[in-house]
C-alpha cells in the first residue's frame, strides 16, 4: 500500500473531520487501493460508518448537474476529486459519503445527500472508462441511506463486494475479460487445469494399484508401450467414475492388429463372453487369423485384461540358438536324466534332442520361444507330435505345483487344422461347463508343414467358488470332451453349452444324432410336421428334455463297455419310458418322435460312442428302422446280423438293405447302405444349401 493511502487510513481511523484536501487525499488513496479482500480492512477504517452510500451510475450517463458539480472541486489540493464537492460540508466525495454526515459533527449523525444529484466513482487509472465501480455499471442504480444495500452488489454489503463475493450472473468486475475470445481462453485454461489436477490425482492412485495387482506374467509377456496404454485407459475410466469396461484397438509396426478387452471382475465365463465379442470375418478379404492370445486376471479379482493379436507374425530371420537358449539347455538336462524322478517333467525322448528340437523351433515364432517356460514348451512339443500330420486333438491336464498357483490346474491343448478362434471358444465353453474359471491363457500357432498348422493352447484354470477340488474322474471327462469339441455339430454345442449344460457333451451328441436320423424316417409320414427343425425343437423343448435325456441314458447304458444292458433289461427300461411318454406327453407329434427315439436305441447294433479320438458318432443300424414309421413293438429286429423281416422285405414292400451305417458329425450326416456283406459301389456327396433341403 502506498504511503498516501496509509496516511489516509490513519487519519480516518482517528475520526478526523476531513478537510477538502484530506477528503481528496482519502479519495485518491481509495482509487489506488486494489479490490481484493486485503483492502477491506483499510477501507473499513477509512469509512467506518454503517450507512456509507455508493453510486454505481456510469460516468458516461452523468447528468448536467454532475458536470456543474465538477466546477466545485477543490483544485488547490492537487488531488483528483470527481462527481462531488470536496468541501467540509459533509457531502459525498468520489461517490462515497464521509463517515460523518452533513454538518460534519463528531456525533456521526448522517444526512442524506442533496436531492437530484448523482455521485459516480470514476474508473481506475488505466481503464477505458465505462463508468460505475471500477469501470462497470450497475444499471444506473443510485442506492442511498443508512443500512441500505450498496449499489454495486445488490444483496451484499460494501465490504463484501470488495472482498470478492460472487456477483450476480449479469454483473462483471474490472479484472474479468471483456471480450468473448478472452473469456473462452480463460475458461478453457481453467477447465484444463482442473482436469489435469484431477487426472494427476487419479493416476497417482491407479499406478501403484495396477503394479501391485497384475500378475508377474503380465509384465513379462506384455510390451511396455502396451502396459502404458492400459494404465492410461484404465485411469481415464476410473477418473470418469465409470465401469471398467474397455475395448482398445491398436496396431503393431508389422501390421498385426491387437484388441485389448478389459472387463470388471473375474467372474466365470468372462473369457467366453469376450471371445464371442471378437470380430468374425474369416470369409472376407480383410480376414486376419487369430495368432496369439494373452489372458490375465488381477490378483484382487477387480478386473480381467485380455489381449487378442490378429495376423501372422512376419518371419524375420533370427538366431534360434539365442532365442531358444533356455529351452535347449533344459532339454539337454532332460535327456541326461536329471529330472527322471520328477513326474512334472516329460521323460527323455528323441524329439528333445538338440537337432530335432531346433528343427521344430524353426516353425515357431521368436515371441513364442522367448516367452515360453522351458518345461511347458517341452510338454507342448510332445502334444504337437501327437497331432502332427492328423486332424486330431491332444490334451494334457496337470495340477500346478508352483507356490503362487497351488490349487490351480494347467490345461494344455493341441488342435490340428482348426481355426484358432474356434478352438479357443470351444475350449472356453467346456471349461465353463465343468465349473472352471480361466485365470490366464496363451494361444500360439505353429506350422505343421504340408499338413497345415497346429493351435497350441495353455490355460491356467481354477475351480469356481463353492466347487469342490476336482479329482481324476473330472479330468478324464474334461480330456475326452476337449478332444471331441472340434467335431461337435453347432446344434450339439448350442444344446450343451447354452441351453442345457447339465446334459454333458455325450448326451447332447446322442440327442442331435437321433434328431438327424429321425428326419428321413418320419418325413415320409408328414414332411411338414417332421421337418428337421421341428424335430429338433420338439424333442429339445424344456417340457420334454427330461424324457429325451432318459432316452440318451438308455442308449449309453445299452452299450456301456463296463456292463451293457441285456436284452431283457433293455426291454424293461424301454417299456418304462413308454409309459412315461403315454402319461405325460399329450402332443401327438412329440409322442411319436419320442417313441421312435426308443426304437432307434433298440435297433442300434453297434456304436463308437465310447471310443476315444473319434471324429463323429457312428451307429450300425437294423435296416428295418429306415422303412418303418411304426413303433418298435412292431418292427424290432429278429436277426442277429441286422436283417429285418424274415422275407427280406420291409413293411412298405421294398427290399431291406443288408446293412446301414449312420455317422453324425460337425455339419454333416452320412449314410452307408449296402445290400451284401461284401459289396462294391461308390460314394455320393450331397451338399444342399440348407439343412431343410437335406433329405
Amino acid at each position: 500500500m502506498s504511503g498516501l493511502s496509509a496516511a489516509a487510513a490513519v487519519a480516518a481511523s482517528k475520526r478526523l473531520r476531513p478537510t477538502s484536501s484530506s477528503s481528496a487525499a482519502a479519495y485518491s488513496a481509495l482509487r489506488r487501493l486494489p479490490p481484493p479482500s486485503s483492502s477491506v480492512a483499510v477501507l473499513r477504517q477509512i469509512f467506518p460508518a454503517a450507512g456509507a452510500t455508493v453510486s454505481a451510475r456510469p460516468l458516461s450517463s452523468s447528468s448536467e448537474d454532475d458536470e456543474k458539480n465538477n466546477d466545485h472541486s477543490n483544485a488547490a489540493s492537487g488531488d483528483e476529486v470527481s462527481s462531488g464537492e470536496g468541501n467540509a460540508a459533509g457531502e459525498e466525495v468520489g461517490g462515497v459519503e464521509p463517515p460523518n454526515g452533513g454538518g460534519g459533527g463528531e456525533d456521526g449523525d448522517a444526512s442524506p445527500p442533496p436531492q437530484g444529484r448523482d455521485y459516480a466513482a470514476p474508473p481506475p487509472p488505466g481503464s477505458e472508462g465505462g463508468g460505475g465501480f471500477y469501470g462497470y455499471s450497475n444499471g444506473g442504480a443510485n442506492v442511498t441511506g443508512a443500512g441500505s444495500v450498496p449499489g454495486y452488489f445488490p444483496g451484499s454489503s460494501f465490504a463484501d463486494a470488495l472482498s470478492g463475493g460472487p456477483p450476480p450472473p449479469a454483473d462483471r468486475t474490472s479484472w474479468q475479460a471483456a471480450h468473448n475470445i478472452d473469456i473462452q481462453r480463460v475458461t478453457q485454461t481453467a477447465i484444463i487445469h482442473e482436469l489435469t489436477q484431477q487426472q494427476t490425482r487419479t493416476i497417482e492412485r491407479v499406478v501403484p494399484w495396477f503394479l501391485g495387482t497384475m500378475p508377474s506374467a503380465y509384465f513379462r509377456g506384455v510390451p511396455e508401450s502396451f502396459r502404458m496404454d492400459h494404465i492410461k485407459a484404465i485411469a481415464a475410466v476410473m477418473d470418469a467414475n465409470m465401469d471398467l469396461y474397455l475395448n482398445l484397438q491398436s496396431h503393431l509396426p508389422d501390421g498385426r492388429q491387437v484388441l485389448t478387452f478389459v472387463r470388471p471382475g473375474t467372474q466365470p465365463g468372462t473369457l467366453l463372453k469376450m471371445i464371442k465379442e471378437l470380430p468374425w470375418n474369416q470369409n472376407s478379404e480383410q480376414y486376419l487369423p487369430l495368432s496369439r492370445v494373452q489372458v490375465f486376471s488381477a490378483e484382487d479379482e477387480s478386473m480381467s485384461l485380455n489381449l487378442f493379436v490378429y495376423g501372422e507374425e512376419p518371419y524375420e530371420p533370427f538366431d534360434i540358438g539365442v532365442a531358444g537358449a533356455r529351452i535347449l539347455e533344459f532339454a539337454e538336462l532332460v535327456q541326461e536324466g536329471t529330472f527322471r524322478d520328477d513326474p512334472r517333467v516329460p521323460s527323455p525322448d528323441p524329439m528333445f534332442e538338440r537337432n530335432e528340437l531346433m528343427e521344430f523351433m524353426q516353425n515357431c515364432s521368436e515371441t513364442y520361444l522367448t516367452r515360453s517356460d522351458p518345461r511347458r514348451f517341452l510338454w507342448q512339443r510332445s502334444l504337437f507330435g501327437k497331432v502332427s500330420g492328423t486332424e486330431g486333438t491332444a490334451v494334457m491336464v496337470e495340477e500346478s505345483q508352483m507356490e503362487h498357483t497351488l490349487g490351480k490346474v494347467w490345461v494344455d491343448v493341441a488342435v490340428a487344422n482348426s481355426l484358432p478362434q474356434v478352438a479357443l471358444e470351444h475350449t472356453s465353453h467346456l471349461l465353463f461347463l465343468h465349473s472352471f474359471d480361466v485365470e490366464r491363457a496363451h494361444l500360439d500357432v505353429v506350422s505343421d508343414g504340408d499338413n497345415g498348422h497346429v493351435t497350441l493352447l495353455r490355460l491356467l484354470v481354477s475351480p469356481t467358488h463353492g466347487q469342490p477340488k476336482p479329482d481324476e474322474s473330472v479330468y478324464r471327462v474334461l480330456r475326452r470332451e476337449l478332444k471331441r469339441s472340434k467335431w461337435l455339430d453347432p446344434r450339439t454345442m448350442s444344446l450343451v453349452f447354452e441351453r442345457y449344460p447339465h446334459l454333458g457333451v455325450r448326451r447332447g451328441e446322442i440327442i442331435t444324432a437321433f434328431c438327424a436320423l429321425l428326419h428321413p424316417i418320419m418325413a415320409k409320414q408328414n414332411a411338414l410336421a417332421y421337418s428337421k427343425g421341428n424335430i429338433y425343437d420338439t424333442v429339445t423343448t424344456e417340457r420334454y428334455i427330461g424324457i429325451t435325456s432318459n432316452v440318451a441314458d438308455l442308449f449309453l447304458d445299452r452299450f456301456n463297455p463296463a456292463g451293457p444292458l441285456s436284452d431283457a433289461e433293455l426291454e424293461e427300461r424301454s417299456e418304462q419310458l413308454r409309459k412315461v411318454i403315454e402319461q405325460d406327453v399329450e402332443d401327438t407329434v412329440a409322442s411319436e418322435l419320442l417313441y421312435k427315439m426308443i426304437d432307434v436305441v433298440k435297433c442300434t447294433l453297434k456304436t463308437n460312442v465310447y471310443m476315444n479320438d473319434r471324429y463323429s458318432l457312428g451307429l450300425r443300424l437294423d435296416p428295418a428302422i429306415m422303412h418303418s414309421a411304426s413303433s418298435s413293438s412292431d418292427s424290432a429286429s429278429s436277426s442277429p446280423d441286422g436283417d429285418g423281416d424274415i422275407d427280406g422285405l420291409g413293411d412298405d414292400g421294398r427290399e431291406l438293405p443288408y446293412g446301414v451305417l449312420f455317422a453324425h458329425g460337425r455339419r454333416f450326416n452320412g449314410y452307408h447302405v449296402r445290400f451284401r456283406d461284401v459289396a462294391r459301389g461308390g460314394m455320393r456327396l450331397v451338399t444342399p444349401h440348407s439343412p431343410e433341403q437335406h433329405a
